[in-house]
């Protein structure tokens, strides 16, 4: 009788241990694919296709709800502050504002992803938007799948990115030492799909779709002509005739940022660049975009 209650006892201790341990890693369910933040935590950043100030930034969770809000400052810059228990990974949208080069609003939504918690710098551009919307055409927006890209931005869209000192350009904090780079490969990139989108306005693609196309085709690791997944806001003959576009007019941006006198709206815009420069950095004595090597 002492041996069975000892063998009931430990069937039931085993038992409650087992369920403690499938309840702990969601049981035998599918679960929720993102992985909750534990407490609250705060992001800064930059924004800037050139620096733009006072830009709308608007966060979402995994779940698309709107989490937090905030603009950037005078200087191109911004805060928030995560929730607790929010949904990963995080999506950081930048728009509207003004753009210092070219003195306009954002002329397309720019993203960036938050993919840990823990307070950490994540910057919203031309280039972190080319890399995450191409991460999301892939259907892979893990940390691994992200490094791919940016090694094919350093590859395929490296028109003014001084990687040695900024190799990041969506976690590496923007400083005296990289602003220079910053500015002049994202503005090149940002030109780039501007110009891609002027031959297209005859064709009724908006530079949304541009982006989207060009990210589509650079999901796949490279910028090769070849989508990782069709576009679903443009048809195949439409994404096909972005890509044809987008890549009649990158030599001509290579050309001009070689030559040191890349051009906004027809205009050299070197001096727009680094008055902008001086505008966010005043540290940053006597800018100079065409010094990046």
């Amino acid at each position: 009788m002492g041996t069975e209650r000892y063998a009931s006892s430990a069937r039931f201790v085993a038992i409650s241990f087992l369920t403690f341990i499938l309840a702990a890693c969601g049981g035998g369910g599918g679960g929720s694919s993102s992985t909750p933040s534990t407490g609250n935590f705060t992001v800064a950043g930059s924004i800037g296709d050139g620096p733009i100030v006072y830009a709308e930034i608007n966060v979402q969770d995994a779940n698309g709800t709107t989490i937090a809000s905030s603009a950037s400052d005078s200087q191109a810059n911004f805060r928030i502050e995560i929730p607790a228990n929010t949904a990963l990974p995080v999506t950081i949208t930048g728009r509207g504002g003004v753009d210092l080069v070219t003195q306009r609003p954002a002329d397309f939504d720019m993203v960036a992803l938050i993919l840990e918690t823990g307070s950490q710098t994540v910057n919203v551009s031309p280039l972190t938007t080319m890399v995450v919307k191409a991460a999301q055409c892939a259907g892979d927006i893990s940390e691994t799948k992200l490094d791919q890209l940016w090694q094919a931005v350093n590859r395929d869209l490296n028109i003014g990115l001084d990687t040695a000192v900024l190799a990041n350009p969506m976690t590496d904090g923007i400083s005296a030492a990289n602003i220079e780079t910053a500015v002049l490969a994202n503005e090149a990139l940002g030109e780039w799909i501007r110009r891609a989108g002027a031959s297209l306005t005859t064709s009724n693609i908006r530079l949304e779709q541009v982006v989207q196309a060009m990210a589509c085709d650079l999901g796949d690791g490279a910028m090769d002509g070849v989508m990782a997944n069709p576009v679903q806001s443009v048809s195949a003959e439409q994404a096909q005739r972005v890509l044809a576009v987008s890549k009649a007019v990158e030599a001509g941006v290579r050309l001009e940022v070689l030559a040191g006198r890349l051009e906004v709206d027809g205009v050299d815009a070197t001096q727009a660049m680094n008055d902008a420069i001086s505008a966010v950095l005043p540290a940053v004595t006597n800018p100079d975009v065409n010094s990046v090597p």
